[in-house]
């Protein structure tokens, strides 16, 4: 029986030998043959494009991570003071439900990396599409496939945005006022920006994926790999990926701080009905893990108001909101944080990386 992944990449071809072939590299027959010295230039879009890929799929994926993980310390907190069956060693598992609308070349990428990094089930993931009939592959794995966008937004914990801009007025009026209160909505649609979409869909927890590029950097190179996954298996394409670690370097594409931020702030909400120092404590303990000689204090993590507030509400968190910090254009003192301590930046690369490392990696029977 052919793996979960195996099943997942079987739209890709297979290789095979190249001895037989009497055209393989026959310059006549590449796509560049025919490109002037002028054209070639732009053939770089092409490395950059794939570039935008990675990252994207990169950030959704760590995004999961962390808020599955959030999820499970919160379910293990409430298994605490229970009486265990010694005939039941399992720990709880309550993880979040995402669900993608659109499933394009990124929306399966996505699906992809989710499965195979992200601890992730088949029956943990809700995909709408406008021709579900074209994912076979991925219903056989277990995966929910429909054409039906209200039912991702009133069932989804995450929902993704993976679809065309010219979809948005479609979608927009088939998910506006159900999305559930406390989900996260989170945009991959570089053309559309979070103001429109915050006034169109009525709702706050939203954030958008803001992917940064200069000029200066046209000549950078960015292997294309076969497909997403083996590229994100790279160490060297996950420290690119990783905000904190990539700074001041000549990269194609630039890792945004904001969508981390938007992570954090979300997982803070998750969290708002436990006591201040214990949210405090988890929150370093998934990002930057045990670190000797540093911690991070509220007023890393919140703004001078958010901090005033904390104080005012004796104790209780106040609630944050996503849209504010992802379109934010003044630095937070969290942002301030990830881009210029150098302890920080480490540990949480070393974090970061570790979601895309097989070996921290624990796969579960379904």
């Amino acid at each position: 029986m052919m793996s979960l992944y195996s099943r997942l990449t079987s739209q890709h071809l297979p290789n095979y030998s190249n001895a037989n072939d009497v055209t393989h590299d026959l310059a006549s027959l590449n796509f560049e043959h025919g490109l002037n010295e002028y054209e070639m230039r732009y053939k770089k879009l092409q490395a950059r494009h794939h570039a935008m890929t990675i990252m994207s799929v990169a950030h959704a994926t760590y995004m999961v991570s962390v808020l599955n993980r959030v999820r499970q310390m919160i379910a293990e907190k409430k298994q605490q003071g229970k009486v265990k069956s010694m005939y039941n060693k399992t720990q709880p598992r309550d993880p979040i439900k995402v669900g993608i609308i659109g499933c394009g070349r990124l929306g399966k990428q996505i699906v992809s990396s989710l499965l195979y990094f992200s601890d992730v089930r088949p029956s943990e993931l809700i995909i709408s599409t406008r021709q579900p009939e074209k994912l076979d592959n991925l219903q056989q794995a277990g995966i929910t496939c429909v054409y039906n966008n209200r039912m991702v937004a009133q069932n989804c914990d995450l929902i993704l945005l993976c679809f065309s801009p010219a979809s948005l007025v479609t979608v927009v009026e088939e998910i506006q006022g159900h999305i559930r209160g406390n989900s996260l909505v989170f945009s991959f649609l570089a053309a559309v920006c979070l103001g429109r979409l915050k006034a169109m869909l009525k709702y706050e927890q939203i954030a958008k994926m803001d992917l940064n590029w200069s000029p200066k950097s046209f000549d950078a190179l960015w292997t294309i790999g076969n497909d997403v996954i083996s590229a994100l298996l790279d160490p060297v394409t996950i420290q690119l990926c990783c905000p904190t670690s990539s700074r001041g370097g000549k990269q194609v594409i630039e890792a945004p701080t904001t969508s981390i931020e938007v992570i954090i702030y979300h997982m803070m909400n998750m969290l708002s009905h436990l006591p201040p120092d214990q949210i405090l404590s988890l929150v370093n303990d998934i990002l930057i893990g045990k670190v000797e000689g540093f911690e991070m204090s509220w007023e890393y993590l919140l703004t001078t108001e958010q901090f005033k507030q904390l104080k005012r509400a004796k104790g209780q968190l106040p609630h944050m909101r996503v849209d504010e910090v992802s379109s934010s254009t003044q630095g937070t003192p969290l942002r301030t944080m990830m881009e210029q301590n150098d302890i920080f930046q480490h540990h949480f690369a070393d974090q970061f990386c570790s979601v895309f490392s097989r070996l921290y990696h624990k796969p579960t029977d379904e």
